[in-house]
């Protein structure tokens, strides 16, 4: 948990999209970075309605970027699920970008597991300034948008997006090395961390991360001998890829950035607590709602209002 962080939230891709394309220009420079974690990615996404020397799509806007003297670094997910994602062009894009610019197309999750996080960070270049330690402070957005076109236009998802800035954005930045270096096609490693000085707003900003469990070696081989063929018959009847296994050269390799055999459920602990600690009201806003662990922890004698948006 961090204190002084400044937030804005975004309801739409135009805004939350045109905010980041925004940073992307203006703190563009020698040594700048930006980071993106994706479970989509479509490079020909309009980031911004208007003319701009950055351009108006993601790609245009990541190579400007990059010709001004930034890298860019991604992660995106091998996606199984829907066939023109748009990943594996936007890492053959980012890879051929300067810099160091580089991208790993993922497809390392447990059986028939997703990556979902969807984070984008832009560390301005030092020419823009930098606290008394020399390092740069980022601006952070986190949520439910990928850069893609089904979060703009009048058929949009319903979706949240935060912007952070303050030491909250260092998390982030943490979230996405850990992946980032504990992946065998990761290249060079990434170490260079970002300000955790107060940005003097009032957001205590706790990043809670999931990640999956592995409590036996032996009973998950059994699971991928046994259930991957069949999964990835089902994904190949439709078109997809196949699943992932957390297979690398043949065995498997577990997360080594976290304890597999006890995993990570700190977004499920923190919204227990809250639901624990709220008095008068509690408010969702999700895309989907489907843990069935809800029920028991919810308060007793509650009333329940729901609201659907339509598209």
């Amino acid at each position: 948990m961090t204190e002084s962080n400044l937030t804005d939230f975004f309801t739409t891709g135009e805004e939350a999209f045109a905010d980041l394309a925004d940073r992307l220009e203006l703190d563009a420079g020698a040594k700048a970075v930006c980071y993106l974690l994706g479970w989509s990615c479509d490079i020909n996404t309009t980031v911004r309605a208007v003319a701009s020397p950055s351009g108006t799509t993601l790609g245009q806007t990541l190579s400007y970027f990059a010709k001004q003297g930034g890298a860019v670094r991604a992660m995106l997910w091998e996606n199984t699920i829907m066939k023109n994602a748009g990943c594996a062009d936007a890492v053959k894009h980012i890879g051929s970008l300067p810099n160091g610019s580089s991208a790993i197309l993922d497809h390392r999750t447990p059986l028939a597991g997703a990556h979902h996080q969807k984070i984008q960070i832009v560390v301005p270049s030092p020419d823009h300034g930098a606290d008394d330690a020399g390092l740069v402070a980022a601006i952070a957005y986190c949520g439910g948008m990928d850069v893609f076109t089904d979060r703009i236009g009048p058929t949009g998802f319903h979706d949240v997006h935060c912007k952070i800035r303050g030491p909250a954005a260092d998390d982030l930045v943490k979230v996405f090395q850990e992946r980032w270096n504990d992946h065998p096609e990761h290249g060079t490693g990434l170490s260079d961390r970002t300000s955790v000085v107060p940005a003097g707003g009032n957001s205590l900003v706790q990043v809670c991360n999931t990640y999956p469990t592995f409590q036996s070696r032996l009973a998950y081989s059994i699971l991928v001998k046994n259930y991957l063929p069949v999964i990835n018959k089902q994904l190949k009847g439709s078109g997809a890829l196949t699943a992932g296994d957390m297979g690398v050269n043949g065995s498997v390799r577990y997360y080594n950035f976290y304890d597999p055999s006890r995993g990570v459920q700190q977004i499920w602990r923190a919204v227990k607590r809250a639901i624990a600690e709220a008095t008068r009201f509690i408010y969702l806003e999700d895309q989907y709602l489907t843990n069935n662990g809800w029920a028991t922890h919810w308060p007793p004698n509650s009333r329940l209002l729901q609201t659907t948006f339509g598209s």
